[in-house]
Formats: C-alpha cells, structure tokens, sequence
C-alpha cells in the first residue's frame, strides 16, 4: 500500500469493512435530550437512535474534536505511509475543520480531501481510495480519480420529514417548510459544493417520490454508460431502498454498485424513512464490485 485511508464515521462505512479495508475511522458523537453523549457507532447503535426518534426524543450529533482525530492520525502515522483523510463535507460540518485542526499536530505527511458529500457518498470515496492503495496506486493518481467522480455524483435523497434537519441545523425554517405541503414528500439534493438543497416535493405519497427519484438517477446515468456508479441507503426502508435499487437497474447495469444503511450521526439528522441513492462515474482504475454494507456489522 502506497498510503493509508481515514475517514470520519459520517462516511458510514461500517467498522467490519474498515478493518477489511485498513481504513481508520474518526468515530462522530451522538448526544441525547438529558446530554448523555456517546460515541457513533462503538456505544450506540442506528436502531438505538431510531428508538429515540419514535418517541420523538431530540437526538443531536458533535464533531470528532481534533483531540479525536489527532489521537487515530497518530495511529495511522505509525504506519510510516502518507495518510489521505477523506472528510464529511465542511459545508454542513465542522468535522472538516477538526481534522485540519488536528492534521497541524502531526508530525506526517497527511492529505486533508473535503468530500463534499455524506454518508455513503463520503464513504463510497474512502472504499474507492482504500481499494487503490491496495492495488498500488499512488496518492496523487487516487486523489484524481476521486475528483473525477466527485464531479460527477448526483445525489438525491427522499425525507418523510425535514424536521430533523432542521433541528440540527443543516437547513433552515424557510427549507423545511419546502417539505410541509400535505401528502408531499420532499427530495433534497446533495450539491456538487457539498450542501444539501431542495430538489422537488412530491404529491401523491412515497411510491411516486421513489419512482420520480428512479427516472431521474437512471436518466443521469445513462451518460457514463457502461462505468456506472450506484450508491444507496436507508435508515429503516430496506424494501423501499430494494425497489428503487431494481427500477434504476432497468435503464442501467452498474459498474461499481453499494448499498447501505446510513450510521446513527446521519440518521439523527435525517430522521426515519430517509431513503438516498446517487448514481456517478465509476472509476476505470478499479475492477467492478457489488457490496451489501447493510448486512455488515455498523
């Protein structure tokens, strides 16, 4: 390996991957309504969140503090290879700012890269660059094919609520009235800058968002032809996940193609029913591969 990948756990790769993979991961903080904090993913569970939201308990997210990312920067070090740290996007985190807080501490040669995305869209770049590294490409040839797909990633994701967001204030009061019209469902989009915008409300229930979501992921797709890229993920929607995975698949046949279930930081903001896929470019440097994280210990 010419290098070593971390990430933070926002990326949502699950732990059992990362091991696989040698990718070190930054572990988010998940704070609940009397304050007791826990670490994402080590002390907490997805289910353990969504169990709170059902009873409509405020759950909140903290950013690694840099004391965090020193302390797994540290262990990478001592591997003796340059490190690429491929970051949640600094437009809707200060997890980025953390990292380059801690990055200054430590005594090797690190590269801090702004994913401009979430979730899987983060960690479908750290599995792409920890799959490179294994087969011997260098950091700068890896970080080039990682721009070229970041450039051409679409995300979209459908909420049954944006209240969730908006209290954790990754959109504002005007955005989450985008998603209050009765029998819509709101479509948001993760933006090539890394934000998170409205894409389209909906009228007529879920199955209809699902299948606008289908037509315009497939349509974009069809451009990289046979280099299609697929990513998706739920937070308690694997059927409905299953059905718009099998009607983008009608128009395309994806190259590289990941399916997960979005960690317990993003399921605090995104609340239960969140359902995202993105389609992309698929990197030429990487042999095709299929991965289930959903059944992947988290």
């Amino acid at each position: 390996m010419e290098f070593v990948v971390l990430t933070d756990s926002g990326s949502d790769v699950p732990l059992q991957l990362a091991q696989e993979l040698g990718i070190y991961i930054v572990p988010d903080r998940i704070i609940r309504a009397d304050g007791t904090e826990y670490l994402d993913r080590e002390q907490i569970s997805i289910d353990d969140v969504l169990e709170w939201q059902y009873r409509n308990e405020v759950i909140r997210t903290s950013q690694p503090p840099p004391a965090a990312f020193y302390e797994v920067m540290e262990k990478a070090a001592a591997t003796g290879k340059p490190i690429l740290a491929i970051i949640l996007t600094s437009k809707l985190s200060g997890t980025y700012q953390s990292a380059k807080i801690a990055m200054e501490m430590v005594d090797a040669p690190i590269v801090l890269w702004d994913s401009r995305s979430v979730s899987i869209g983060t960690g479908i770049f750290a599995i792409l660059a920890a799959k490179m590294a294994k087969a011997g490409y260098s950091l700068e040839q890896t970080l080039k094919t990682l721009k070229d797909t970041q450039k051409s990633l679409k995300i979209l994701a459908l909420f049954d609520s944006l209240t969730y967001l908006r209290r954790g204030g990754r959109i504002g009061r005007a955005q989450e009235v985008f998603g209050t019209l009765v029998g819509a469902k709101p479509i948001l989009e993760v933006t090539i800058e890394g934000t998170l915008e409205p894409k389209k409300k909906v009228v007529g229930g879920r199955q209809r968002a699902l299948s606008y979501m289908a037509r315009e992921l497939a349509t974009y797709a069809e451009r990289f032809k046979d280099d299609v890229l697929l990513v998706a993920a739920h937070t308690d929607t694997p059927k409905d996940l299953e059905a718009l995975v099998n009607s983008v698949k009608k128009t395309i046949s994806p190259k590289i193609e990941v399916l997960s279930r979005l960690g317990p930081a993003i399921t605090a903001h995104g609340g239960p029913g969140l359902t995202a896929m993105g389609v992309g470019i698929a990197p030429k440097e990487i042999e095709g591969f299929t991965l289930d994280l959903s059944k992947m210990t988290y």
